[in-house]
């Protein structure tokens, strides 16, 4: 009999853990939801403020893959390559860099981006978190890889400082 409550507390226990998670996850669910309503605002907020490049890349598709391709030329890639499947360290960098700004700065979506860029929504995800890792090292260990010194461009041309990246 002693068992048989034991049993009985741990399947209420589980039951009950169930539910929290159930919870925390529609918690985090709703907050995501705010989240990209803010970065939206933000975004509108950005391209009222913003004369030099008059309209934020999530206007529209023309003129973020205008923006890309404006990029492209400053640092001597062609967009072309951009869109290839070429593992070349320097386009990669480039790429992945690119795809990090455009994320985080601008909030756009990995699906917009993986249009402008000929890719699949889960490479621009895996490219920003390796940008993003890249850059955890470059602050914790001042290691600058070929990675760094494409965010490093791209934000000068789009006149972002590096430091104040997240």
């Amino acid at each position: 009999m002693l068992k048989s409550n034991k049993m009985e507390t741990l399947s209420e226990r589980t039951v009950k853990a169930e539910l929290e998670l159930h919870n925390i996850q529609k918690q985090i669910n709703e907050h995501q939801k705010i989240i990209s309503q803010l970065q939206r605002r933000m975004v509108k907020v950005y391209s009222m403020n913003n004369s030099e490049l008059k309209t934020s890349p999530l206007s529209n598709l023309e003129s973020a893959t205008e923006m890309a391709k404006k990029i492209c030329d400053k640092i001597n890639i062609t967009y072309k390559e951009m869109q290839s499947s070429t593992r070349i360290q320097e386009v990669v960098s480039a790429r992945q860099s690119i795809w990090y700004i455009f994320h985080k700065e601008y909030g756009m979506t990995f699906t917009s981006i993986s249009k402008i860029f000929n890719k699949n929504h889960a490479t621009i995800i895996h490219g920003v978190k390796k940008v993003e890792d890249e850059l955890y090292l470059y602050r914790k260990f001042d290691n600058k890889t070929i990675t760094m010194v494409y965010l490093e461009k791209v934000c000068a041309i789009m006149g972002i400082q590096i430091h104040k990246l997240d």
